[in-house]
């Protein structure tokens, strides 16, 4: 019985730590670098993802004139005219912005990213997202691999969330459900994409997203 009750009071303890801690588990933004190429995904909020995108542009932190955006901003109409007109009031020349609404969550998102700089030949690439996102961009770019990618490097800068804090993230009710999504959402793309897409069915990742990447370019190279 003593034996029960110390490791039902350790398991409590780790769950306490791992609650208070898990802000900067989730948080795994690192500050900007130059780099090759700059990737804006879709989804959570996404304004203030699109103003640190333009912003990396601005400041010239990527080599390249090609932004590219994921998820359901499917053109530049799309795009938050206010966050749009700020940048153009300091640009002139626009970039090339190349739009994928096909990916439909993160773990599709990696593995197109990575498929893109390996057709392209580009080695480095900055992502852009919230923070509390950015721990899930971080593994999934590592964990879901295909031929060819061992050499490629990615970065997440994250996006300025007013109510995120990694410290103190469940103080805010907007940090502490961010937080909790993530965590399920975690766990989910692990299970489905890894375990049930790659080990169970061993779909042909690879192929699937050469061809993904085919499409897109032969798509954007019409615009």
């Amino acid at each position: 019985m003593q034996k029960v009750v110390i490791g039902l009071l350790f398991s409590l303890l780790f769950l306490v730590l791992l609650f208070f801690n898990l802000g900067n588990f989730l948080d795994a933004t690192s500050k900007p670098q130059k780099t090759d190429l700059l990737v804006c995904l879709g989804g959570g909020d996404h304004e203030r993802r699109l103003e640190k995108t333009f912003e990396l542009y601005q400041k010239a932190y990527v080599s390249s004139d090609t932004i590219i955006f994921t998820g359901h901003v499917k053109s530049l109409n799309a795009i938050c005219s206010g966050v749009f007109k700020k940048f153009l009031d300091t640009h002139k020349e626009l970039p090339k912005m190349l739009f994928n609404t096909d990916v439909k969550n993160t773990a599709q998102e990696m593995l197109f990213v990575k498929s893109y700089m390996l057709t392209h030949h580009i080695k480095d690439v900055t992502i852009v997202t919230d923070p509390p996102h950015s721990r899930r961009v971080v593994l999934f770019f590592k964990l879901f691999n295909i031929d060819g990618d061992t050499n490629l490097a990615a970065r997440v800068v994250g996006s300025t969330l007013p109510y995120w804090d990694k410290e103190r993230y469940y103080q805010n009710k907007h940090g502490l459900e961010y937080a909790k999504m993530e965590v399920m959402k975690f766990l989910y793309g692990i299970f489905y994409h890894l375990i049930w897409e790659d080990w169970i069915q061993n779909l042909p990742t690879m192929q699937v997203h050469r061809d993904t990447v085919s499409k897109f370019d032969s798509k954007n190279s019409k615009l």
